[in-house]
């Protein structure tokens, strides 16, 4: 193969950040803070390499115990890709500015609605999410979930 070619087979360049994060992780409800909604009675996050994506599935029991589930898709490569229609945003970017950590912007047009943070300790034996937006009344809110590697 010649220097200017590439091995369709090869991983993306994010794929060694993203081994961090990949796996199943279960919720610290003891090291929670929310300022908006009410912590879960459980949830477990899990994070896959799909192909040349990246999947991240939060699933939880509410405290009316329903469980609810949120998929976000996408290409961790810092460029915006299209969002489902009616999630509230109509374009998401994901991207990692270092191996530890993945961010990703919600976009409605121009505008950030909402952003999230989750940074994997130097052991990788825990995952904190830091989820960062405002309220339908403008009011800006964090919301801090930490999770333990299953």
């Amino acid at each position: 193969m010649s220097e200017t070619q590439t091995d369709p087979q090869a991983a993306p360049e994010w794929a060694e950040a993203a081994d961090n994060f990949v796996g199943e992780w279960n919720i610290r409800l003891d090291q929670c803070r929310f300022e908006v909604g009410e912590p879960p009675q459980d949830a477990v996050y899990r994070v896959v390499r799909d192909g040349g994506q990246l999947r991240l599935e939060a699933e939880a029991t509410v405290q009316t115990g329903q469980r609810a589930k949120q998929v976000v898709v996408g290409v961790p490569d810092g460029q915006p890709q299209k969002y489902p229609v009616g999630a509230g945003a109509d374009s998401i970017l994901l991207r990692f500015p270092d191996t530890r950590t993945l961010e990703s912007e919600f976009r409605r047009g121009d505008q950030v609605v909402a952003r999230a943070r989750r940074q994997v300790s130097e052991d990788g034996r825990h995952l904190t999410v830091t989820q960062n937006g405002s309220t339908v009344e403008g009011r800006e809110f964090t919301n801090t979930a930490v999770y333990e590697r299953a």
